[in-house]
Protein backbone atom coordinates (compact mmCIF):
# COMPACT_ATOMS: atom_id res chain seq x y z
CA UNK A 1 0.00 0.00 0.00
CA UNK A 2 1.68 3.32 -1.04
CA UNK A 3 1.18 6.45 1.49
CA UNK A 4 -0.39 8.66 -1.49
CA UNK A 5 -2.94 6.14 -1.33
CA UNK A 6 -3.43 7.02 2.25
CA UNK A 7 -4.39 10.64 1.31
CA UNK A 8 -7.83 12.05 2.05
CA UNK A 9 -9.22 9.27 3.95
CA UNK A 10 -10.26 9.53 7.19
CA UNK A 11 -11.27 7.18 9.80
CA UNK A 12 -14.07 8.32 12.61
CA UNK A 13 -11.84 6.47 15.36
CA UNK A 14 -7.98 8.07 13.80
CA UNK A 15 -6.89 4.70 13.24
CA UNK A 16 -6.91 4.63 9.81
CA UNK A 17 -5.30 8.09 9.82
CA UNK A 18 -2.52 7.04 12.32
CA UNK A 19 -1.85 4.02 10.29
CA UNK A 20 -0.69 6.40 7.45
CA UNK A 21 1.04 8.38 9.27
CA UNK A 22 3.14 5.56 10.24
CA UNK A 23 3.37 4.43 6.47
CA UNK A 24 4.66 7.60 5.74
CA UNK A 25 7.16 7.63 8.63
CA UNK A 26 8.44 3.99 6.87
CA UNK A 27 8.04 5.41 3.66
CA UNK A 28 10.93 8.36 4.57
CA UNK A 29 12.62 6.04 6.10
CA UNK A 30 13.14 3.98 3.71
CA UNK A 31 14.18 6.32 1.00
CA UNK A 32 17.40 6.49 1.38
CA UNK A 33 17.90 2.68 0.49
CA UNK A 34 16.33 3.11 -2.59
CA UNK A 35 12.91 3.42 -1.74
CA UNK A 36 12.91 -0.12 -0.89
CA UNK A 37 10.43 -0.34 2.49
CA UNK A 38 12.05 -2.45 5.49
CA UNK A 39 11.46 -6.19 6.06
CA UNK A 40 8.54 -6.46 8.47
CA UNK A 41 9.17 -7.88 11.61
Amino acid sequence: MSPAACQGHRDADGFLLLECVALRFLFRLSEPHGGRPYPSL
